[in-house]
C-alpha cells in the first residue's frame, strides 16, 4: 500500500452498519483491511467498474465499484460486500499517488444482508 498510499493519506471508512472513522496512512489502513479479514478462509476483491476523471496536469478523481467474496468457515457462511471507493488522485515528480479515499458500503448478502443504496 505505501506504493501507492501517500504516508499521510486519509480514507475514510463508512460501513453504514458501524459509525464512520477515519484512518491516516498505508500502514494504518492495511492494518484495517487485515483485522477485517483475518478470519475469513477465502477472501476476493473483484472490480466491477472503474471510471478516472483527469484534472490536468497533476490531479484525477476515480470511483471503483467493488465487491468482496469471502467465507466464514465458522459457521460455513459465504458472504458478498458491495462498495465503492471515490478516489482522489495527484501526480507527484511522474508518479501517481492516492491522496483520499472515500470508502462506502452498498449492499451485502449473507446472514446480515442489507441494502444501503448509493450515497448522497
Amino acid at each position: 500500500l505505501g506504493e501507492v498510499f501517500l504516508s499521510d493519506t486519509i480514507v475514510h471508512i463508512d460501513t453504514v452498519s458501524n459509525p464512520p472513522r477515519s484512518l491516516v496512512g498505508p500502514v494504518a489502513f492495511g492494518e484495517f483491511v487485515a483485522g477485517a479479514i483475518e478470519h475469513y478462509d477465502h477472501f476476493q476483491f473483484v472490480i466491477l467498474n472503474t471510471v478516472v476523471d483527469l484534472s490536468p496536469p497533476d490531479e484525477a478523481s476515480g470511483r471503483i465499484f467493488m465487491c468482496e467474496i469471502r467465507h466464514d468457515p465458522s459457521p460455513d457462511v459465504w458472504h458478498t460486500a458491495y462498495g465503492l471507493y471515490q478516489d482522489r488522485y495527484r501526480r507527484i515528480d511522474d508518479r501517481w499517488w492516492i491522496v483520499s479515499r472515500h470508502y462506502r458500503s452498498l449492499a451485502r448478502t449473507g446472514p446480515t444482508q442489507a441494502i444501503f443504496g448509493l450515497p448522497d
